[in-house]
């Protein structure tokens, strides 16, 4: 019987061991570079708020080994400007940063509605004026 029950306490603690190192999968979520996946691509930024709204095609294409995005042509400033947005699954932050080389700053923000339509909300300012633009992004 004793060595009945020092198999059983054997038994035991093995698969108390071997069970605690069995590997455990705590990232379930995608991780930053997947969540980046649905902003990149070709899309139509319809302002429709704003000084002078406007719809224009923009790129968003990826910061590689980052948790950026770089935004192509926001403002209609052109292809060569980039502006740099924090992608978080499905917000977007647009710090304020330079736009383009005119002495324009750009900061504000963005929502991943679904993977076709982003909704936008930023600033745009001159210097002497703020223009404060709405837009309705749709993926091409």
């Amino acid at each position: 019987m004793k060595k009945f029950l020092f198999s059983l306490v054997g038994l035991i603690i093995i698969s108390v061991v071997f069970n605690s190192c069995a590997p455990e999968d705590n990232n379930s979520s995608p991780s930053p570079v997947d969540q980046k996946q649905k902003w990149i691509g070709n899309w139509t930024c319809q302002e429709t708020a704003g000084m002078n709204p406007a719809t224009y095609t923009i790129h968003i294409i990826d910061s590689v080994g980052t948790d950026y995005v770089l935004i192509e042509n926001l403002y209609s400033s052109g292809f060569s400007t980039r502006t740099k947005g924090l992608i978080n699954a499905t917000n977007l932050t647009i710090a304020n940063q330079a736009l383009g080389s005119g002495g324009y700053t750009i900061d504000g923000n963005g929502t991943l509605a679904n993977n076709t339509t982003i909704n936008m909300n930023f600033n745009v300012n001159d210097g002497s004026s703020i223009d404060n633009v709405v837009a309705t992004v749709t993926k091409q």
